[in-house]
Order: structure tokens, then C-alpha cells, then sequence
């Protein structure tokens, strides 16, 4: 763990990596590693990838803007804002509560409206995943190219990157969960991080994200299957977020009293909870998008880049994808005590995307598409709005192994 009496976030050189597949001979490894309380995935990228440069010449970078760090406060001036913040923030959550109240009913029309399948309701099952977790980690990672998840996006008109990577992790869990006969028969739960870092506050730190939760289709055979499944599954939680409000839920988490949100956790700890109940979801699929160029550290050319994410009572199992020089790498970091054999989860996962490179549409699928067309019925001219908008994009960095 972190000492939290110094800075929140540490960095690790590592050396003596010339026999580790895939990685040239010489080269080293950073480890980033960061508190989540004071960084995201997005503020963290922006962070660790400032530290390098678009060419191995190090030219220096104009800023427009010279950083003017702020002073060290004092022990008391910490110690007033913390009190003033602990009445404050009560009266904050409280107002936020009020946005809240239209939500049940924005919900059930919600779900009035959409045909949900069966395999996506219901609680998360119980998996080897879900329990009690050791000190000990383990971690991998798989290198897909882009340009394989536009084919498979091609094939299935509506699929996003993010549906297609959570459906190849769909079909490794279900591998895995198989050849260790602890498959539920129910989907698993997948709880995908949504930021709500608002364009003013994209350099910013601290943590903006909440959480929607997709249906895995652990439970159906078939990749095509399971990929419009996710695809249904993914439609359904966003409209769902957007309807409770994704930043409402934030503000109204973060009024939450610190001490009291500790002491549940350790609770929760004590009691064995993880141990005797369903959890939410039973792992995190989180996306970080990383620089498509090549990036250099002090010279040295970026080779390969890790996200690892965190672990915690009943979460023994989080996924993140990152993206960088064309490839997209979905890594995973698990407790050793639950994953004893990680080797075997990366074929899982590398046989997984394989059968979604072969799979076409399902007859099923292909209904949907061709709805009978409506009848046209006259109707008043009516005046024509066109609206467009642009929006700028920047180049992004990202780090680790070089």
C-alpha cells in the first residue's frame, strides 16, 4: 500500500527484462501506481504520459502556460477546510438527493419500454472471482490490432470497441469458469467505469467516475451470440445511467462522510460479507484510450503499455484495456490465490478473440434488420433544422514498459 503521509501516487524503475517475450533486450519498466482517491484512469494518463516525448530527439515542449505551484498549506488552514467541508458537503448531498426523486419513475418508463432479455436480469451469480482476497496479485496482457476489431465491427453494424472487448472477455470468463466447472448458469455481471469528467475538468485530478453494469452472455456458446447480446446489454445500461444521472450519483456518493465510509468498508472486511453474498457485478472492464503515435521516454521508444486496476474484498478480478501505436492490449490483473494459472486465462482470452474474428451475424440478428416498413401518411410540411457542431481533439500519452 501507499504511505499516506507523502504524495499519493509512486513510481518504479524496473530492470533485468531481456527475458521476457516480446520485449527487447535492454529494456527497462516503469510501474506507475496511484491512489485512486486522487486520480482517475483519464487524470491519470494525463499525468504518467507528460512524461514523455513525441520524438527520441526530446525536443522541449511549448506549454502556454507556466505552472505556478500553489504553497504547502498549513496544518490548522487543512484542519478548518475539513471542518467546514464536513457540514458543507451533508448540505451538498442532501440538495443533490432532490435530483434524485424524479429518477424511479424516469426508470419504469424505461423499463416499460424496453425488451430486456431474460439472461440479463437478475442479480450477479456467485464466482470464484467474488470472494476473500490475498495480498498476492498476479497480472498478463494481450496485444490485438486495431485493425482486426474494425473487421469484427464491420460484420456487426452498431458495435463499438468497447462491446467488442467486453464480449472477448465474455467469452474468456466463460472459458475459464468452464474448464474449472464453476460456470453459473446465469450471465456474469460486468461493471464498466463511466467518467463524468467534464470537458473544463479534463486536466484536472481526482476521481469523476461512476458505474454502469452490462450482462456478460457468459451464458450463451456462441461469440456472435454473445457479442449482440453485449450490444443490447450496453445500449440498455447507458440509457439506464443516463436516466438516474451519472454525475448526480457522483455528487451525491461524494457528500458521503469519509470516516463513515471507511468504517463500512472495514466492516464489511471483518464480517466476511464478500464471503456470503452476491456481489453487483463479478469483475471491471475498464477502457483508458492511450496515444495511437509512438512516445519516448528520455530517449527510450514506449514498447509496450500495461493498465492495472484495483482489487478489492469480492472483486478478485479487474480487466483494462488501454490502446497505443495501433494496437489495443487488454491486460488483467487477478489475486493469485484466485488465479492460480493466469497463463491459462491469456490463452482463454486469445482464443475468445479468435472465435469473434470468425463469427458472422446471427439469423436472429439479421431479423431485427429488416423490420416490415411503415405505412407514410401525409402530413403538414414541417420547417427543417440542421445543427452541426465540431469539436476539437489533442493528442494523448501513455506509459510503461520501454
Amino acid at each position: 500500500p501507499l504511505d499516506m503521509k507523502r504524495p499519493l501516487w509512486e513510481f518504479t524503475v524496473i530492470e533485468g527484462l531481456n527475458n521476457v517475450k516480446g520485449v527487447p533486450k535492454g529494456s527497462f519498466a516503469l510501474l506507475h501506481k496511484f491512489h485512486h482517491a486522487a486520480v482517475d484512469g483519464k487524470s491519470g494518463l494525463e499525468m504518467t504520459l507528460a512524461l514523455h516525448d513525441m520524438d527520441a530527439k526530446m525536443t522541449p515542449r511549448k506549454f502556454d502556460d507556466i505552472y505556478h505551484p500553489e504553497a504547502d498549506p498549513a496544518p490548522l488552514s487543512l484542519l478548518a477546510k475539513a471542518q467546514v467541508n464536513n457540514v458543507v458537503n451533508p448540505v451538498r448531498g442532501f440538495r443533490n438527493l432532490q435530483n434524485l426523486l424524479p429518477i424511479p419513475k424516469r426508470i419504469f418508463d424505461l423499463n416499460r419500454r424496453m425488451k430486456q432479455d431474460e439472461g440479463a436480469k437478475g442479480r450477479a451469480p456467485k464466482t470464484r472471482f467474488n470472494k476473500k482476497i490475498s495480498p498476492h496479485r498476479v497480472f498478463d496482457g494481450v496485444d490485438i490490432s486495431l485493425a482486426d476489431i474494425k473487421k469484427i465491427r464491420t460484420r456487426f453494424p452498431g458495435a463499438t470497441v468497447n462491446d467488442v472487448m467486453i464480449a472477448t472477455y465474455s467469452g474468456s470468463l466463460r472459458a475459464y469458469l468452464k474448464a474449472k466447472k464453476d460456470l453459473p448458469e446465469r450471465t456474469l455481471k460486468i461493471g464498466a467505469p463511466v467518467s463524468v469528467r467534464s470537458d473544463d475538468k479534463k486536466s484536472s485530478a481526482g476521481n469523476q467516475v461512476t458505474m454502469m453494469v452490462v450482462g456478460a452472455g457468459t451464458h450463451l456458446g456462441k461469440a456472435a451470440e454473445r457479442l449482440e447480446f453485449v450490444m443490447t446489454e450496453t445500449r440498455r445500461s447507458k440509457a439506464m445511467t443516463e436516466a438516474v444521472g451519472a454525475r448526480t450519483l457522483m455528487e451525491v456518493s461524494g457528500a458521503m462522510p469519509a470516516g463513515l465510509t471507511a468504517a463500512s468498508t472495514k466492516l464489511m472486511v471483518r464480517l466476511g460479507l464478500a464471503e456470503n453474498m452476491n456481489p453487483p457485478v463479478n469483475t471491471i472492464v475498464t477502457n483508458v484510450p492511450g496515444p495511437m503515435v509512438p512516445m519516448y521516454f528520455a530517449g527510450a521508444k514506449l514498447v509496450k503499455s500495461f493498465g492495472l486496476g484495483i482489487l478489492a474484498e469480492g472483486q478478485g478480478l479487474f480487466h483494462v484495456v488501454t490502446s497505443y501505436n495501433g494496437d489495443v492490449i487488454l491486460t488483467f490483473l487477478a489475486d493469485r490465490e484466485i488465479m492460480p494459472d493466469p497463463q491459462f486465462y491469456r490463452e482463454c482470452i486469445e482464443k475468445s478473440f479468435a472465435e469473434l474474428m470468425k463469427a458472422n451475424p446471427t439469423k436472429k440478428a439479421g431479423a431485427k434488420k429488416k423490420a416490415a416498413p411503415k405505412k407514410k401518411t401525409a402530413s403538414k410540411p414541417k420547417k427543417r433544422i440542421s445543427v452541426s457542431a465540431a469539436t476539437a481533439s489533442r493528442k494523448r500519452k501513455k506509459s510503461s514498459k520501454k
